[in-house]
């Protein structure tokens, strides 16, 4: 790891600016350091009304350089890096004010939980520093308290939150990531209303534990985010406290919801669905990392260790070198010639059919050589999550190879109709209509064995309910199966008003370059040399239908409108040299010798 390490730790040595990317309106910007303060940049940015939060993106980039200069120090004692990151950290300390908009927020966030954990943990800081520090943390949560929502200022318990009508409006990321930090700070320089903050957070995020079990969900990257900061103000809790967050079976939806969306061959390239961008936020995993302080499991240090350390950031490598110190000060170490992969019981293995909070997954396992299928299923009430409920990625070999936007486009462009409109997703579009509801239902699942003896997996989700009333969809569901590692077959049965039309947009990988033959539609990705063969059972396919959609970032989409008066739509997908035969009548299927069958999933 310290090989590794040594690269990204030399760009911030030798940085003379902090440079951070607003990835979503592909701007890159930077500020001189060491930063005194966030300065009123005059930015403009077409199609976003108000002034772009360019803040959240330069924190997090400040807190990526501090974490790597104190592992520098903390790990490899680097004299540089302690200068550098004792002038970066007392220059934060001057910051006038840690909130931007006058209200509690993420760059708020970030700052404050920096400094907080900085003068906590970071005991090789200089005594005058430790001072400026705790004099701004002191500033700090002056500023936040009266910036609490009025809602939940005087929160009894997460019940009485939970009473309420709505209570996931009182639980979004942002606010609760502020209110995390807000009693870190408290805790950290023992201010009088230390328990008080504290016992709020600890309200606020019962509760939003307790909705996150039922299915409330902001994307696995929005949910790491969150649970990483709460878990770094765990850190100042009593054992009690600790025991009874990390055992909570949230926790271990959380772990299972990043399984269940890793990419085979790529654990960390989740599944972008809903709103997901597992190369910009992949916050889960510094998350699960500091959980495994208290409540270490070999699956999840397994999964932990499958994922390159170019995906981490840096307070994830801080944490997981420090327990690796720990451990080896205990003793407690695994042979270098013994991977945890081959210890018993802690194979990076996924069940064949898992639901977690917010999809359900069809996998044979996250090896290279596997195949996995993620079918969105979330009813989450929270906003910015798409009502995308059926959409499927296929996963091999590293790579989404039937993908989804996976994000909402703000800025008021053609990407955000890209990303939100009837073409974002690869179910049905029904008479110019696409979902509008998160209301898709799971009727049934399990495991299968076809005519040629294929192991395989099944999964059927009622749609119906997901489209608007202008869709004129009286019945839609979707019918899915995962046969061996080779093929996957989707059966759309829908039954509409007469002369209905039905669409559908298949996007594939922005790496892959595309082919034709014999009436199907080809996949090539030269970086496994793998080829995936699209298929219709109601037509021919042909590159004509390829397209690259406007507002797409990369990919291309195979758009194709179904012959009219058709109720069963089978496609096929098989990882195959050529593609197999598929014929499709009414709720029956063959591909290849594999014989399919709507009424043999129905529930005996």
């Amino acid at each position: 790891m310290k090989e590794r390490f040594a690269k990204r730790l030399d760009r911030h040595l030798n940085a003379k600016h902090l440079a951070f990317t607003c990835y979503r309106i592909r701007r890159r910007w930077s500020l001189p350091l060491p930063v005194t303060s966030l300065p009123e940049l005059k930015t403009q940015v077409r199609g976003f009304a108000q002034p772009y939060p360019w803040q959240i993106w330069c924190l997090w980039a400040l807190e990526e350089r501090l974490y790597a200069l104190s592992w520098a120090v903390s790990f490899l004692d680097d004299p540089l890096a302690r200068d550098r990151c004792i002038e970066d950290l007392e220059a934060l300390a001057q910051w006038p004010r840690y909130t931007v908009a006058n209200k509690l927020d993420l760059p708020y966030g970030h700052a404050v939980q920096l400094v907080a954990i900085a003068l906590r943990d970071w005991t090789w800081l200089p005594e005058a520093t430790q001072q400026a520090l705790r004099s701004a943390l002191q500033r700090a949560v002056e500023e936040g308290m009266p910036l609490v929502p009025s809602p939940v200022q005087a929160l009894g318990s997460a019940d009485e939150l939970l009473a309420k009508p709505s209570p996931h409006q009182h639980l979004h990321n942002i606010p609760l990531i502020a209110q995390a930090a807000l009693a870190t700070a408290a805790e950290v320089i023992d201010h009088p209303e230390r328990e008080r903050f504290s016992s709020r957070f600890l309200n606020l995020f019962q509760a939003r534990l307790a909705l996150y079990h039922q299915g409330l969900t902001e994307g696995i990257s929005y949910d790491g985010y969150l649970y990483n900061f709460a878990l770094g103000w765990l850190s100042t809790q009593s054992s009690a406290v600790i025991e009874s967050i990390v055992h909570h079976p949230a926790m271990q939806d959380l772990e299972d919801q990043a399984r269940g969306l890793a990419c085979p061959g790529q654990v960390a390239q989740s599944a972008e669905i809903g709103d997901v961008e597992p190369l910009e936020m992949p916050f889960v995993w510094s998350a699960l990392a500091r959980l495994q302080q208290w409540a270490f499991s070999d699956a999840r240090e397994t999964l932990l260790d499958a994922v390159p350390t170019e995906w981490l950031r840096a307070d994830a490598l801080w944490v997981r070198a420090q327990q690796a110190d720990q451990q080896a000060d205990r003793g407690d170490t695994t042979p270098p010639e013994m991977p945890r992969d081959s210890l018993p019981g802690s194979a990076l293995e996924v069940p064949v059919f898992q639901q977690s909070t917010a999809s359900v997954t069809l996998a044979t396992g996250l090896g290279d050589d596997d195949l996995s299928v993620v079918m969105s299923l979330c009813r989450s009430p929270m906003n910015h999550i798409q009502a995308d409920s059926g959409t499927l990625l296929i996963g091999h070999a590293g790579h989404w190879w039937i993908t989804d936007p996976g994000y909402q486009q703000y800025l008021k462009t053609s990407e955000r109709d890209f990303t939100l409109g009837p073409e974002a997703h690869n179910t049905p579009v029904i008479n110019g209509h696409g979902q509008a509801h998160k209301a898709g239902r799971l009727l049934y699942s399990g495991e299968c064995q076809t005519s040629s003896e294929a192991e395989g997996a099944y999964a059927v989700v009622d749609l119906t309910a997901c489209y608007p009333m202008e869709a004129q969809a009286e019945t839609v569901t979707r019918a899915l199966w995962r046969l061996d590692r080779d093929h996957v077959v989707v059966c759309d049965t829908v039954v509409s008003a007469p002369d209905s039309t039905v669409a559908y947009h298949w996007h594939g990988d922005a790496d892959a370059y595309w082919g034709e033959q014999s009436g199907a539609v080809s996949l090539y990705l030269s970086s496994s040399h793998r080829t995936l063969w699209l298929q219709s059972g109601q037509q021919s396919l042909s590159l004509a239908q390829q397209h690259r959609l406007r507002g797409s970032r990369g990919q291309c989409t195979l758009q194709v409108s179904q012959p009219a008066a058709v109720t069963h739509h089978w496609w096929s997908f098989s990882f195959t040299d050529t593609p197999p035969a598929l014929q499709a009548s009414g709720g029956e299927a063959t591909l290849g010798d594999i014989r399919l069958s709507l009424a043999d999933l129905l529930p005996k």
